[in-house]
Order: C-alpha cells, then structure tokens, then sequence
C-alpha cells in the first residue's frame, strides 16, 4: 500500500488507526525507502495526535 506522507526524515509524526490515536513515531529513510520509527505508544486519545 502506499500511505500519504507529509513529513520529511527526522520530523515526528502521529500514528493513527481508524481515526484512532496509537502513538508517536519519527520519519526516518533506509536504503532510499521511508518508515517509520515508533517512539511512543499512546492510550487511544485522539487529543494527543493534535500535537504534531
């Protein structure tokens, strides 16, 4: 699948499933491909993703 990424290597960014917040993640770049590196797991409060 592909997934719209509107973050550059090294921002933070928010993980949401459903709408649903799960945690914190930074944007890193391996062998030219994006992922993401989970920094945080977060107690389903969708307040919390406003953050970033």
């Amino acid at each position: 699948s592909v997934i719209k990424l509107d973050k550059v290597a090294g921002e933070s960014a928010s993980i949401l499933l459903n709408g649903q917040f799960l945690g914190h993640a930074e944007v890193v770049v391996i062998n030219d491909r994006f992922g993401l590196r989970i920094t945080a797991i977060g107690n389903g409060d969708t307040e919390a993703a406003k953050e970033d």
